[in-house]
């Protein structure tokens, strides 16, 4: 479906153009299956060509440039071979206040609730949390600002995620159901985090995202809502153990604008109608070699960082 238009493909068509997802999201993985297992040569090679320079704005320059070389040549495989211009997804638009204070606490909320009931799961069967980047980088090693990783946290990160699965890929499998799209690129991207804990808020995230740029038929929301979720995360994370109250006032002052607005105002609701085709296109789509590829890759990457815990 392109802009509320049905369009017919026959499941040859259909099996083409997954394929071609498919070797892009199989690249995506790769990459980071490369940095995750040869992580320690990595290290060892930058300090030896840079001596000079700290060893953690050497890991993130070089994950920030070999993730994004990456990210944008996925994205230009899957334009070019499905004929996605840019313009289809990165429009000009507007939001109101109150439109982008809904999503992003609608955002943040979800996340957070997901978040918190794996915590609570963890603890009481004992099962050890580890968040990591989407790079294979332990952000929590960062214990005071760093403006690189703030860089890359709130411009890049936002901008090169949305690009490629809000916007290509959604672009691309859109046109075979929404709903389809959204379980599937949603799936995708719990994935790529790395972190097995995070899988469930993270699928959370990525629908959110994907239901508020089908509202909006443009990515430049998501970044700026993708950003602040972002900051947010960082933000509480530096708050001091003296200040450590912040942190629920916050947390709370999100769940209040949430009520408010999907609860007592009911005007910022978000439904994708029920597709007949969705559960045959999800089966088509995951049974691609290249796609089961990316997910035995992925699947094995889960493994080794549990087993490197």
């Amino acid at each position: 479906m392109v802009d509320g238009k049905k369009i017919i493909v026959t499941p040859d068509e259909c099996k083409k153009k997954f394929f071609v997802v498919g070797i892009s999201i199989l690249l995506y993985s790769v990459v980071l299956c490369l940095l995750f297992i040869h992580q320690d040569q990595i290290v060892k090679i930058l300090l030896e060509w840079l001596p000079k320079y700290k060893i953690e704005y050497l890991v993130l320059s070089f994950y920030l440039v070999v993730m994004s070389l990456t990210t944008l040549f996925a994205s230009l495989i899957i334009q070019t071979k499905l004929e996605i211009p840019t313009k289809d997804f990165i429009r000009k638009t507007t939001m109101k206040v109150s439109s982008f204070l809904a999503y992003e606490s609608m955002t943040i909320g979800l996340s957070f609730f997901a978040t918190f009931s794996l915590i609570i799961f963890s603890s009481i069967f004992d099962f050890k949390i580890h968040i990591l980047s989407p790079v294979g980088f332990d952000f929590r090693q960062v214990q005071s600002f760093n403006f690189l990783h703030v860089f890359i946290l709130l411009v890049v990160s936002p901008f090169l995620e949305e690009y490629f699965f809000r916007g290509v890929l959604l672009r691309g499998l859109g046109r075979f159901g929404n709903r389809f799209a959204l379980i599937a690129i949603s799936l995708m991207y719990a994935l790529v985090q790395l972190d097995i804990s995070q899988m469930i808020p993270a699928m959370i995230f990525s629908a959110s995202l994907i239901l508020i740029t089908l509202r909006y038929k443009s990515i430049l929301p998501t970044i700026v809502i993708h950003s602040i979720y972002n900051m947010f995360v960082y933000g509480v994370g530096l708050i001091p153990n003296q200040y450590s109250w912040g942190i629920p006032l916050a947390i709370l002052l999100v769940y209040l604008c949430m009520i408010y607005f999907f609860i007592l105002k009911k005007s910022h609701h978000i439904i994708i109608k029920k597709e007949s085709a969705t559960t045959y296109l999800l089966k088509l789509f995951f049974s691609r070699v290249t796609i089961v590829l990316s997910l035995i890759i992925l699947c094995v990457l889960h493994f080794l960082i549990i087993l490197n815990i």
